[in-house]
C-alpha cells in the first residue's frame, strides 16, 4: 500500500480474495483480512505479496482507510493471467514493483 499522501492513513483495512475457474472447475481462495493501523505519510507498508501460483485467478482487493478523518475506500480487481513476473517493475522511490504497461 503507497501513501504519497501529506496525511498520515489510519485503519487501512484490506482484503483480498482469488476466484476463476481452472481446467473447467470453479476455484477461490481463502479471504485475507489485514489491518494497519498507521500508513505514515509518503510511505509504503507491505500487505502480503500474491503468491505465483494465484495469478490464473482473478484478485480482487477491498481497501478502506481514514485520511483526515474521511473514510475512502476502492475495490481493484487484477484479472486473471494480468501479472506476468518478466513484467514487472520496481516503483521508484520504493521497494514495491509493479506491472510494467509500456
Amino acid at each position: 500500500m503507497i501513501n504519497r499522501n501529506d496525511s498520515e492513513l489510519e485503519n487501512a483495512m484490506i482484503t483480498s480474495k482469488g476466484y476463476g475457474e481452472m481446467g473447467g472447475e470453479e476455484k477461490k481462495t481463502s479471504i485475507l483480512r489485514h489491518m494497519i493501523e498507521h500508513v505514515p505519510a509518503k510511505s509504503e507498508a507491505l500487505i502480503a505479496p500474491i503468491q505465483p501460483d494465484l495469478f490464473f485467478l482473478d484478485n480482487e482487493f477491498w481497501v478502506s482507510y481514514y485520511l483526515n478523518n474521511e473514510l475512502y475506500d476502492k475495490k481493484f480487481v487484477i484479472p486473471a493471467g494480468d501479472i506476468k513476473p518478466d513484467q514487472l517493475n520496481q516503483i521508484e522511490g520504493t521497494a514495491l514493483f509493479r506491472k510494467a504497461y509500456f
